[in-house]
């Protein structure tokens, strides 16, 4: 055996921790549980509000997509009359149908998560 080994074993030979007593133990235990606890609920919060926000996002995305979507034949007469937008005037509208409709699912989703966006 080396002298390193020699005294790596001294130093933990030496080495008497104190053990708290079982009601302490216990009380450490609970208060770690507790805060598990507490996390684990208010995951599933997050988890509620979250699903809820992407079911309000995915039917406001629909009703949107569907009312540009009747929208687009207005949207491409409207760009045909123009100079110089005649020639793309089919892509403009989807684009912007498209633009609309997402903008609308994002701020759904926002703005059905704010109410449960607040301090623990």
């Amino acid at each position: 055996m080396t002298q390193e080994d020699k005294d790596i074993q001294k130093l933990f030979g030496d080495f008497k921790p104190e053990l708290s007593s079982e009601a302490d133990f216990l009380q450490q235990l609970e208060r770690r549980m507790d805060g598990v606890e507490f996390l684990r609920q208010a995951s599933q919060k997050n988890l509620r509000a979250y699903r809820r926000a992407g079911v309000f996002a995915a039917a406001a995305g629909f009703l949107c997509g569907v009312l540009m979507t009747l929208l687009v034949p207005t949207l491409v007469s409207f760009f045909d009359t123009m100079k110089y937008t005649a020639e793309y005037s089919t892509v403009i509208a989807w684009t912007i149908a498209g633009g609309a409709t997402f903008a609308v699912c994002l701020t759904t989703f926002l703005q059905s998560l704010a109410p449960s966006r607040r301090i623990l």
